[in-house]
């Protein structure tokens, strides 16, 4: 092999290809395989021994790029945690994710995951475990990073995340991932009610999302419709659906009608939505310095789809449904897809709130 095939191989990991199809693709690059210097074989022995090199040193090798980066970027910041000389955990940010982080402070994601585009990426972290002390130190660099706590911080249901947040951020408020809890739903009815009907089950999930998703009703109307649906249901002594309610102020949307922005939240795809991005570009056994180049690679993408957004945003304006002054102010400070919703908002206030009828009251 030469070192543009060992080039192109090495390139093809870092989007997610492996060697046999990466092999496939240089094959037709070129023409033919007659014109390929070495065999499927040859590109899948390479990329192995390139993984037994990287290997042996990958955590020295990242942090040296990592720190040379710091060094010679502006704005670009890193941090790292060693325990028995082995690398246990590192934070990233660079320029563009503090610029992000000044502009859509007001709701952060934490994704313990990593596999969860319409959200913007503000920083980064790795691990070794997810204990309490791990997620402090993490936290604690984000606050040393950006200096300013987010309006709302939004989890799953890790309890050492929650210790970490509550010992790091003083004025924050913690609310926990609705889409992760919801989607916990069908296993937990099923538990519940093991000889429910379908169609039993599919009335109690609609009546289920209509309420938990509702986000123009105050507290006591929430606990008295769920209390109605779990009586309906015989589920007041689950003990899962209880735990739910007792908890009721961390994840339902009538308990955060104070937060600003909070209703941008309510959607069940950011959590999807970014698992499926970051899937496309890096895999669960990848090393290091893999993993870093397909983040990165990763990054770039996202920020150019965001780049050609804000063009359009720009070149292009969505057309008026009203002459009302608060229209053409909300198409001034929203994106596009935010801009619509508001937008069906203010067109059905104003077309769908009519008084039907009016008696006036008898003179005496």
């Amino acid at each position: 092999m030469k070192y543009a095939e060992q080039l192109f191989v090495y390139h093809s990991s870092v989007s997610n290809i492996g060697p046999t199809k990466a092999y496939e693709v240089y094959s037709n690059m070129k023409g033919s395989e007659k014109n390929v210097h070495g065999t499927v074989t040859d590109f899948r022995n390479w990329r192995r021994d390139l993984n037994v090199f990287i290997n042996a040193s990958e955590s020295q090798m990242l942090v040296n790029k990592m720190e040379e980066r710091k060094k010679y970027v502006p704005g670009f910041s890193f941090e790292y945690k060693l325990e028995k000389s082995q690398l246990h955990s590192i934070f990233w940010a660079d320029e563009v994710a503090k610029c992000n982080y000044k502009e859509f402070s007001d709701i952060i994601s934490f994704d313990a995951t990593y596999r969860t585009n319409r959200c913007v990426t503000v920083a980064a972290g790795l691990i070794r475990d997810e204990t309490a002390e791990s997620y402090t130190w993490l936290l604690t660099c984000f606050m040393k990073t950006f200096g300013k706590e987010p309006n709302m911080i939004v989890t799953d249901q890790d309890k050492s995340m929650a210790m970490a947040i509550k010992a790091v951020f003083k004025t924050a408020k913690h609310r926990l991932c609705m889409w992760h809890i919801m989607r916990k739903v069908p296993s937990k009815i099923q538990e519940a009610i093991p000889t429910i009907e379908d169609e039993v089950e599919k009335d109690f999930k609609n009546r289920l999302n209509m309420l938990v998703w509702n986000m123009y009703i105050e507290p006591n109307v929430f606990e008295e419709r769920w209390e109605k649906l779990m009586h309906d249901f015989s589920l007041k002594n689950d003990s899962w659906f209880k735990h739910m309610f007792d908890i009721r102020s961390t994840w339902i949307p009538a308990y955060f009608i104070d937060t600003e922005m909070f209703g941008l939240m309510r959607t069940t795809s950011r959590s999807e939505s970014e698992n499926a991005f970051f899937s496309n570009f890096t895999r669960s056994a990848a090393n290091l310095l893999t993993f870093m180049d397909g983040f990165e690679s990763a990054m770039l993408k996202q920020r150019s789809k965001q780049e050609s957004l804000d063009a359009q945003t720009i070149k292009k304006n969505p057309k008026l449904l009203t002459q009302l002054k608060i229209e053409k102010h909300a198409l001034k400070v929203y994106t596009h897809a935010i801009f619509e919703i508001v937008q069906k908002e203010i067109y059905e206030a104003l077309y769908s709130c009519l008084l039907d009828k009016m008696d006036k009251e008898e003179e005496t």
